[in-house]
């Protein structure tokens, strides 16, 4: 009878031979089969949110796209900024695809009201807002707003706030700031003329450093690129996003994946803050100064500022408080180094 190469050694016969080849490939089939099964587990722990965006049904979502830290397009045209990376995180839970729609913020938000839009970013909380558009049940983050004006303005003393008196003052129309303003001049006893504006950022910049208007109010991270600088922080506020008042479906959705990229990543929000929003802040301290310097030299004027960066402090607050702080102490050493 012919054998096999495998059994003439051992002087087996073809049929012990073929018995044991059967053997070893039901093992090494259930071995296959096993490893089949766990990295199909894997997979399926690992991307349940990706596996259901697919699955869903598409939902085309417009979006506001305003100029600002939030939301701006780089040298290569491409957009970026937190509000930007936030909606990317968004869809990767949710499969929408976004239609973006791009005007200034205080006309996104009258077209959010309308119906014509359907998320915006960077909205803070008001109750009769509450009553226009539904609100995420987390906030996006936490922000400071500051008056500031051109570099080369000298009719606005920081160090006497009733120069303000008189001056016209830029601020978005209908937003949270408008509102603080408003509140800050009282307490402080300065009556600036108010100018509700519906510009972008960019010509607000522009509107100062051609003297349309005084001062600006807008965010601590402000663009310093005109060489624009703080007088004085009016207030602060969380923000949000809002949502279509009409799309109630939207808002869970959003909601479900803002609590699950928070599960995922839960320093999101600083990092963030720290890659879009400090970053300029720190690029805005190096503008000031650089200007302070230049003000020593000619008699110009000589403006105090501070910085502080979110440490693991379990409120916003006390980031606030050691910037003020700072700022105090810059005040000091600037009086310090004028007198000398």
């Amino acid at each position: 009878m012919p054998r096999c190469a495998h059994c003439a050694p051992r002087g087996r016969d073809k049929q012990s031979c073929r018995g044991k080849a059967r053997d070893m490939m039901r093992a090494t089939g259930k071995r296959t089969l096993l490893l089949a099964l766990c990295i199909a587990a894997v997979l399926q722990a690992l991307l349940p949110m990706t596996a259901g965006a697919a699955n869903a049904e598409q939902k085309t979502v417009r979006v506001g796209w305003y100029e600002s830290t939030y939301c701006y397009h780089d040298q290569n045209g491409e957009r970026r900024g937190i509000a930007y990376e936030y909606q990317r995180r968004v869809a990767a839970h949710t499969g929408w695809v976004y239609e973006y729609v791009e005007d200034s913020w205080p006309n996104l938000l009258q077209m959010l009201v309308n119906g014509e839009l359907d998320l915006l970013s960077d909205v803070s909380y008001k109750e009769e807002r509450a009553e226009q558009m539904l609100f995420s049940a987390s906030a996006m983050g936490a922000e400071s707003y500051y008056l500031y004006v051109d570099a080369d303005n000298t009719r606005i003393d920081p160090d006497d706030l009733s120069t303000l008196t008189g001056k016209r003052v830029g601020v978005n129309k209908g937003s949270y700031q408008l509102g603080l303003l408003r509140d800050w001049a009282a307490k402080n006893r300065v009556s600036p003329v108010v100018v509700e504006l519906t510009v972008d950022e960019g010509d607000a910049m522009r509107m100062l450093s051609r003297g349309e208007i005084d001062a600006y109010v807008s965010l601590d991270s402000f663009s310093a690129q005109e060489q624009m600088i703080p007088v004085t922080k009016i207030g602060a506020s969380a923000y949000y996003f809002a949502v279509n008042k009409d799309r109630p479906d939207l808002l869970s959705e959003l909601n479900s994946a803002m609590s699950a990229l928070q599960d995922e990543d839960p320093y999101f929000n600083q990092r963030m803050f720290d890659q879009y929003v400090h970053a300029r802040i720190e690029e805005l301290m190096a503008e000031m100064n650089a200007h302070n310097a230049e003000a020593l030299k000619t008699g110009g004027v000589v403006i105090a500022c501070g910085m502080a960066k979110h440490e693991g402090d379990s409120a916003v607050a006390p980031v606030y408080e050691r910037a003020d702080q700072r700022m105090y102490e810059d005040k000091s050493r600037l009086k310090a180094m004028k007198n000398a």
